[in-house]
Protein backbone atom coordinates (compact mmCIF):
# COMPACT_ATOMS: atom_id res chain seq x y z
CA UNK A 1 0.00 0.00 0.00
CA UNK A 2 2.91 2.01 1.07
CA UNK A 3 4.54 1.53 -2.47
CA UNK A 4 1.39 2.07 -3.80
CA UNK A 5 0.56 5.73 -2.89
CA UNK A 6 5.03 6.66 -3.43
CA UNK A 7 4.23 5.05 -6.96
CA UNK A 8 0.44 7.37 -7.22
CA UNK A 9 2.69 10.52 -6.32
CA UNK A 10 5.14 9.89 -8.44
CA UNK A 11 3.33 9.89 -11.60
CA UNK A 12 1.29 13.27 -10.55
CA UNK A 13 4.15 14.48 -10.14
CA UNK A 14 5.45 13.51 -13.43
CA UNK A 15 2.05 14.50 -15.01
CA UNK A 16 2.38 17.73 -13.44
CA UNK A 17 5.99 18.68 -14.37
CA UNK A 18 4.63 17.19 -18.02
CA UNK A 19 1.70 19.69 -17.79
CA UNK A 20 3.48 22.92 -16.78
CA UNK A 21 5.96 22.83 -19.24
CA UNK A 22 4.01 23.92 -22.20
CA UNK A 23 2.37 26.49 -20.37
CA UNK A 24 5.64 28.11 -19.55
CA UNK A 25 6.18 27.91 -23.46
CA UNK A 26 3.35 29.37 -24.14
CA UNK A 27 3.80 32.20 -21.74
CA UNK A 28 7.23 32.42 -23.34
CA UNK A 29 6.03 32.73 -26.94
CA UNK A 30 3.48 35.45 -25.58
CA UNK A 31 6.05 37.59 -23.61
CA UNK A 32 8.58 37.36 -26.47
CA UNK A 33 5.61 38.07 -28.95
CA UNK A 34 4.94 41.98 -27.06
CA UNK A 35 9.02 42.08 -26.81
CA UNK A 36 9.07 42.13 -30.65
CA UNK A 37 5.82 44.23 -31.31
CA UNK A 38 6.52 47.60 -31.30
CA UNK A 39 3.73 50.11 -29.74
CA UNK A 40 3.42 52.75 -32.40
CA UNK A 41 1.43 56.27 -32.37
CA UNK A 42 0.94 58.98 -34.26
CA UNK A 43 1.24 62.12 -32.40
CA UNK A 44 2.24 66.61 -32.65
CA UNK A 45 5.05 67.81 -30.01
CA UNK A 46 6.54 71.36 -30.00
CA UNK A 47 9.74 71.47 -28.54
CA UNK A 48 10.00 73.12 -25.21
CA UNK A 49 12.98 75.54 -23.45
CA UNK A 50 13.80 72.18 -21.61
CA UNK A 51 13.85 70.54 -24.54
CA UNK A 52 16.93 72.26 -25.94
CA UNK A 53 18.62 73.43 -22.75
CA UNK A 54 18.32 70.11 -20.62
CA UNK A 55 17.75 67.35 -23.14
CA UNK A 56 20.44 68.78 -25.88
CA UNK A 57 22.61 70.84 -23.57
CA UNK A 58 22.28 73.31 -26.31
CA UNK A 59 23.04 77.34 -24.98
CA UNK A 60 19.74 78.61 -26.91
CA UNK A 61 16.56 77.45 -27.13
CA UNK A 62 16.46 76.97 -31.09
CA UNK A 63 18.85 75.42 -33.72
CA UNK A 64 21.11 77.00 -35.91
CA UNK A 65 19.88 75.51 -39.22
CA UNK A 66 17.47 72.28 -40.04
CA UNK A 67 20.43 70.09 -40.57
CA UNK A 68 20.81 70.19 -36.51
CA UNK A 69 17.33 69.81 -36.07
CA UNK A 70 17.49 66.69 -38.03
CA UNK A 71 20.32 65.23 -35.86
CA UNK A 72 18.97 66.57 -32.88
CA UNK A 73 15.32 66.03 -32.81
CA UNK A 74 15.61 62.08 -32.68
CA UNK A 75 17.12 62.68 -29.27
CA UNK A 76 14.32 64.50 -27.62
CA UNK A 77 11.55 61.98 -29.36
CA UNK A 78 13.56 59.31 -28.29
CA UNK A 79 13.05 60.51 -24.08
CA UNK A 80 9.56 61.45 -24.95
CA UNK A 81 8.25 58.35 -26.63
CA UNK A 82 10.42 55.30 -24.95
CA UNK A 83 8.65 52.16 -26.15
CA UNK A 84 7.39 53.92 -29.28
CA UNK A 85 8.63 51.65 -32.84
CA UNK A 86 8.41 50.95 -36.41
CA UNK A 87 5.81 52.83 -37.90
CA UNK A 88 5.62 56.03 -35.46
CA UNK A 89 5.34 59.13 -36.87
CA UNK A 90 5.37 62.51 -35.32
CA UNK A 91 5.40 65.77 -36.40
CA UNK A 92 7.65 68.39 -34.75
CA UNK A 93 7.07 71.84 -34.53
CA UNK A 94 10.74 73.45 -33.50
CA UNK A 95 12.42 77.40 -33.25
CA UNK A 96 15.53 77.89 -35.87
CA UNK A 97 17.69 80.93 -35.87
CA UNK A 98 16.95 82.87 -38.42
CA UNK A 99 18.70 86.31 -38.41
CA UNK A 100 16.72 89.31 -40.34
CA UNK A 101 18.26 92.20 -42.24
CA UNK A 102 19.65 94.99 -40.06
CA UNK A 103 21.61 97.99 -40.75
CA UNK A 104 25.04 97.77 -39.20
CA UNK A 105 27.04 100.32 -38.69
CA UNK A 106 26.81 104.17 -40.25
CA UNK A 107 25.17 104.95 -44.08
CA UNK A 108 26.65 105.55 -46.89
CA UNK A 109 24.67 108.65 -48.80
CA UNK A 110 24.95 108.92 -52.44
CA UNK A 111 23.75 111.44 -54.82
CA UNK A 112 23.94 109.49 -58.91
CA UNK A 113 25.77 112.07 -61.83
CA UNK A 114 24.93 111.99 -65.12
CA UNK A 115 27.57 109.19 -65.80
CA UNK A 116 26.34 106.92 -63.72
CA UNK A 117 23.40 106.16 -65.21
CA UNK A 118 25.02 105.72 -68.51
CA UNK A 119 25.32 101.96 -68.70
CA UNK A 120 21.96 101.57 -67.99
CA UNK A 121 20.16 104.12 -70.47
CA UNK A 122 20.49 107.14 -72.28
CA UNK A 123 18.00 109.44 -70.49
CA UNK A 124 19.78 110.02 -67.17
CA UNK A 125 17.63 108.38 -65.24
CA UNK A 126 16.41 104.64 -63.99
CA UNK A 127 13.03 102.91 -64.88
CA UNK A 128 13.78 99.84 -62.71
CA UNK A 129 14.82 98.33 -59.68
CA UNK A 130 17.44 95.64 -60.84
CA UNK A 131 19.43 98.53 -63.05
CA UNK A 132 19.98 99.94 -59.33
CA UNK A 133 20.70 96.91 -57.61
CA UNK A 134 23.50 96.31 -59.91
CA UNK A 135 24.27 99.44 -59.58
CA UNK A 136 25.49 99.43 -55.71
CA UNK A 137 26.77 96.34 -56.86
CA UNK A 138 29.50 97.75 -59.25
CA UNK A 139 29.80 101.01 -57.16
CA UNK A 140 30.27 99.04 -53.15
CA UNK A 141 31.84 95.81 -54.44
CA UNK A 142 32.90 95.04 -51.21
CA UNK A 143 30.34 96.14 -48.76
CA UNK A 144 30.00 94.41 -45.82
CA UNK A 145 26.72 92.76 -44.66
CA UNK A 146 24.91 95.06 -43.00
CA UNK A 147 25.78 98.33 -45.27
CA UNK A 148 22.81 100.41 -45.58
CA UNK A 149 23.15 103.31 -48.97
CA UNK A 150 20.68 106.19 -48.55
CA UNK A 151 20.74 106.51 -52.59
CA UNK A 152 19.42 109.49 -54.19
CA UNK A 153 18.66 108.61 -57.65
CA UNK A 154 16.14 109.85 -60.58
CA UNK A 155 13.41 107.60 -61.78
CA UNK A 156 11.02 107.29 -64.81
CA UNK A 157 7.63 105.89 -63.86
CA UNK A 158 5.54 107.91 -65.83
CA UNK A 159 7.52 111.08 -65.31
CA UNK A 160 10.45 111.61 -64.01
CA UNK A 161 11.22 112.13 -60.13
CA UNK A 162 14.08 112.17 -57.64
CA UNK A 163 13.74 109.77 -54.78
CA UNK A 164 15.82 108.75 -52.02
CA UNK A 165 15.61 105.44 -50.87
CA UNK A 166 17.61 103.00 -48.51
CA UNK A 167 19.48 99.87 -49.89
CA UNK A 168 20.52 97.40 -47.43
CA UNK A 169 22.97 94.62 -48.50
CA UNK A 170 21.85 91.29 -46.93
CA UNK A 171 25.51 89.72 -47.45
CA UNK A 172 24.68 88.50 -51.13
CA UNK A 173 22.54 91.17 -52.90
CA UNK A 174 21.05 94.84 -52.33
CA UNK A 175 17.67 95.12 -50.49
CA UNK A 176 15.24 97.44 -50.83
CA UNK A 177 13.67 99.63 -48.06
CA UNK A 178 10.38 101.74 -47.79
CA UNK A 179 11.25 104.63 -45.53
CA UNK A 180 8.98 105.89 -42.87
CA UNK A 181 7.64 109.33 -44.33
CA UNK A 182 7.22 112.31 -42.31
CA UNK A 183 3.26 112.19 -42.44
CA UNK A 184 3.54 108.51 -40.87
CA UNK A 185 5.65 109.84 -38.60
CA UNK A 186 3.30 112.53 -37.80
CA UNK A 187 0.84 109.84 -37.80
CA UNK A 188 2.06 107.83 -35.13
CA UNK A 189 2.48 110.45 -32.33
CA UNK A 190 6.49 111.35 -33.97
CA UNK A 191 6.29 114.34 -35.29
CA UNK A 192 8.16 117.01 -33.57
CA UNK A 193 11.92 114.74 -34.05
CA UNK A 194 10.80 112.26 -37.28
CA UNK A 195 11.85 109.51 -35.18
CA UNK A 196 11.38 106.17 -32.22
CA UNK A 197 12.38 106.36 -28.74
CA UNK A 198 13.52 102.76 -29.48
CA UNK A 199 13.25 100.04 -32.00
CA UNK A 200 10.90 97.94 -29.74
CA UNK A 201 8.44 101.07 -30.26
CA UNK A 202 9.13 101.34 -34.24
CA UNK A 203 8.12 97.25 -34.63
CA UNK A 204 5.12 97.82 -32.33
CA UNK A 205 3.95 101.26 -34.25
CA UNK A 206 5.09 100.03 -37.85
CA UNK A 207 2.96 96.88 -37.41
CA UNK A 208 0.13 99.00 -36.54
CA UNK A 209 0.42 101.66 -39.32
CA UNK A 210 0.93 99.03 -42.14
CA UNK A 211 -2.23 96.75 -40.54
CA UNK A 212 -4.06 99.83 -40.44
CA UNK A 213 -3.08 101.60 -43.79
CA UNK A 214 -5.84 101.13 -46.59
CA UNK A 215 -4.50 99.20 -49.94
CA UNK A 216 -6.27 99.47 -52.73
CA UNK A 217 -4.00 97.31 -54.82
CA UNK A 218 -3.68 93.44 -53.94
CA UNK A 219 -1.07 92.38 -51.52
CA UNK A 220 0.79 88.85 -52.46
CA UNK A 221 0.74 86.12 -49.75
CA UNK A 222 4.51 86.39 -48.27
CA UNK A 223 4.89 89.76 -49.70
CA UNK A 224 8.13 91.67 -47.48
CA UNK A 225 8.49 94.62 -46.24
CA UNK A 226 11.22 96.19 -45.35
CA UNK A 227 10.24 99.45 -43.17
CA UNK A 228 13.47 102.00 -42.73
CA UNK A 229 12.85 103.87 -39.98
CA UNK A 230 15.12 106.57 -37.65
CA UNK A 231 15.35 105.99 -33.92
CA UNK A 232 17.02 108.06 -31.22
CA UNK A 233 19.81 106.04 -28.46
CA UNK A 234 22.21 109.17 -27.49
CA UNK A 235 22.12 109.84 -31.34
CA UNK A 236 19.99 109.55 -34.24
CA UNK A 237 20.47 105.83 -35.79
CA UNK A 238 18.69 104.22 -38.54
CA UNK A 239 17.37 100.56 -38.43
CA UNK A 240 14.86 98.05 -40.38
CA UNK A 241 11.92 96.40 -39.28
CA UNK A 242 11.22 93.35 -41.61
CA UNK A 243 7.38 92.41 -42.11
CA UNK A 244 6.27 89.45 -44.03
CA UNK A 245 2.31 89.63 -45.56
CA UNK A 246 0.49 86.26 -44.03
CA UNK A 247 -3.00 85.37 -44.13
CA UNK A 248 -4.23 89.35 -44.70
CA UNK A 249 -1.99 90.82 -41.50
CA UNK A 250 1.26 92.07 -41.72
CA UNK A 251 3.11 90.09 -38.91
CA UNK A 252 6.51 91.26 -37.69
CA UNK A 253 9.76 88.77 -38.95
CA UNK A 254 12.40 88.55 -35.64
CA UNK A 255 15.56 86.59 -35.56
CA UNK A 256 14.02 82.94 -34.65
CA UNK A 257 11.41 80.96 -37.19
CA UNK A 258 9.38 78.50 -36.43
CA UNK A 259 9.68 75.09 -38.38
CA UNK A 260 8.01 72.06 -38.68
CA UNK A 261 9.15 68.45 -40.03
CA UNK A 262 7.75 65.28 -39.92
CA UNK A 263 9.81 62.25 -38.03
CA UNK A 264 8.91 58.88 -38.42
CA UNK A 265 10.36 56.00 -36.66
CA UNK A 266 11.85 53.07 -38.81
CA UNK A 267 12.27 50.20 -36.34
CA UNK A 268 15.99 51.02 -35.32
CA UNK A 269 15.55 55.05 -34.45
CA UNK A 270 13.83 58.06 -35.51
CA UNK A 271 14.48 59.96 -38.88
CA UNK A 272 13.52 62.89 -40.99
CA UNK A 273 10.66 62.20 -43.01
CA UNK A 274 11.80 63.72 -46.36
CA UNK A 275 7.99 63.74 -47.84
CA UNK A 276 7.19 66.19 -49.96
CA UNK A 277 3.67 67.40 -50.63
CA UNK A 278 2.18 68.41 -53.83
CA UNK A 279 -0.84 69.01 -55.54
CA UNK A 280 -1.27 68.30 -59.07
CA UNK A 281 -2.18 71.25 -61.72
CA UNK A 282 -3.47 71.47 -65.16
CA UNK A 283 -0.38 71.45 -66.91
CA UNK A 284 0.35 68.28 -65.01
CA UNK A 285 -2.81 66.72 -66.87
CA UNK A 286 -1.79 67.80 -70.38
CA UNK A 287 1.90 66.08 -69.28
CA UNK A 288 0.40 63.12 -68.78
CA UNK A 289 -1.36 63.01 -72.08
CA UNK A 290 1.28 63.63 -73.78
CA UNK A 291 3.13 60.65 -72.42
CA UNK A 292 0.43 57.72 -72.37
CA UNK A 293 -2.48 58.44 -74.97
CA UNK A 294 -1.26 56.09 -76.78
CA UNK A 295 -2.15 53.74 -74.17
CA UNK A 296 -4.70 54.87 -72.89
CA UNK A 297 -6.29 57.37 -75.50
CA UNK A 298 -10.13 58.44 -74.12
CA UNK A 299 -9.36 58.41 -70.12
CA UNK A 300 -5.44 60.85 -70.70
CA UNK A 301 -8.15 62.77 -73.36
CA UNK A 302 -10.64 63.19 -70.77
CA UNK A 303 -7.84 63.94 -67.59
CA UNK A 304 -6.09 66.81 -70.07
CA UNK A 305 -9.98 68.56 -70.94
CA UNK A 306 -11.51 68.46 -67.35
CA UNK A 307 -8.45 68.69 -65.37
CA UNK A 308 -8.58 65.48 -63.10
CA UNK A 309 -9.01 61.42 -63.21
CA UNK A 310 -11.97 60.05 -63.77
CA UNK A 311 -12.61 57.43 -61.70
CA UNK A 312 -16.55 55.96 -62.42
CA UNK A 313 -15.54 52.57 -62.73
CA UNK A 314 -16.78 51.13 -66.21
CA UNK A 315 -16.53 54.44 -68.43
CA UNK A 316 -14.31 54.18 -71.10
CA UNK A 317 -12.06 57.32 -69.60
CA UNK A 318 -11.76 55.47 -65.92
CA UNK A 319 -8.60 55.09 -64.37
CA UNK A 320 -7.70 52.50 -62.06
CA UNK A 321 -5.16 52.62 -59.38
CA UNK A 322 -2.33 51.25 -61.63
CA UNK A 323 -2.94 53.89 -64.42
CA UNK A 324 -2.76 56.71 -61.86
CA UNK A 325 0.56 55.24 -60.67
CA UNK A 326 2.13 55.25 -64.31
CA UNK A 327 0.54 59.19 -64.80
CA UNK A 328 1.96 60.08 -61.16
CA UNK A 329 5.61 58.50 -62.41
CA UNK A 330 5.12 60.61 -65.80
CA UNK A 331 4.53 63.51 -63.65
CA UNK A 332 7.11 63.19 -60.69
CA UNK A 333 9.79 62.02 -63.28
CA UNK A 334 9.00 65.59 -65.22
CA UNK A 335 8.72 67.81 -62.06
CA UNK A 336 11.79 65.99 -59.99
CA UNK A 337 13.82 64.21 -62.46
CA UNK A 338 16.92 64.29 -59.98
CA UNK A 339 14.94 62.34 -56.94
CA UNK A 340 17.11 59.91 -55.46
CA UNK A 341 15.53 56.67 -54.25
CA UNK A 342 13.39 56.95 -50.30
CA UNK A 343 12.38 60.19 -51.41
CA UNK A 344 8.62 60.50 -50.43
CA UNK A 345 5.50 61.96 -51.85
CA UNK A 346 2.04 63.15 -50.84
CA UNK A 347 0.27 63.68 -53.65
CA UNK A 348 -2.97 65.58 -54.00
CA UNK A 349 -4.91 64.93 -57.66
CA UNK A 350 -8.28 66.43 -58.89
CA UNK A 351 -10.99 63.40 -59.99
CA UNK A 352 -14.13 62.84 -60.75
CA UNK A 353 -16.36 59.91 -59.26
CA UNK A 354 -19.85 61.78 -60.13
CA UNK A 355 -19.00 64.82 -58.37
CA UNK A 356 -15.96 66.93 -58.33
CA UNK A 357 -12.92 65.97 -55.35
CA UNK A 358 -9.80 64.88 -54.48
CA UNK A 359 -7.76 62.09 -53.76
CA UNK A 360 -4.31 62.02 -52.21
CA UNK A 361 -1.99 59.13 -52.51
CA UNK A 362 1.81 58.42 -51.01
CA UNK A 363 4.12 57.34 -53.13
CA UNK A 364 8.03 56.16 -52.25
CA UNK A 365 11.06 56.16 -55.09
CA UNK A 366 12.32 52.97 -55.51
CA UNK A 367 14.79 51.41 -57.86
CA UNK A 368 13.88 54.38 -59.86
CA UNK A 369 10.42 54.46 -60.26
CA UNK A 370 7.55 55.43 -57.92
CA UNK A 371 5.04 53.17 -56.37
CA UNK A 372 2.77 53.75 -53.79
CA UNK A 373 4.14 53.75 -50.52
CA UNK A 374 3.72 50.71 -48.17
CA UNK A 375 4.68 52.03 -45.03
CA UNK A 376 2.44 55.69 -45.19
Amino acid sequence: MKNLFLLSSIMVCSLLIVGCEPVEDIENEINTEIDNTPVSGISEYTLVEEDYTDILELDFANFSNNEEAKTLVPDVLTDLYPFWGKGSQVLVTYNLYSPQPEVEGEPIEYTLVEDDYAPYTEYGNFDNYEDIKDFLSNKYPNAEEGQLILLTFDFYSGSVNTLTQGFLFEGSEWLQTTSVTEAQYEEMGHGQYYNFNSEDQAETKLSILLNNTVSYETIEEDSIKRMLYKYYDGETLYQVANFIYTNQEWMLLTNIATESLKFGHDGETWVPDNTIKYEFVEEDYSTIEAALSAEYPNATSSASNYGNFDRREGTDAYWNDAMILEAINVVLDELNPDAENGQKYELTYAVYNGTNTTETVFVIKEDGAWIYNPDA
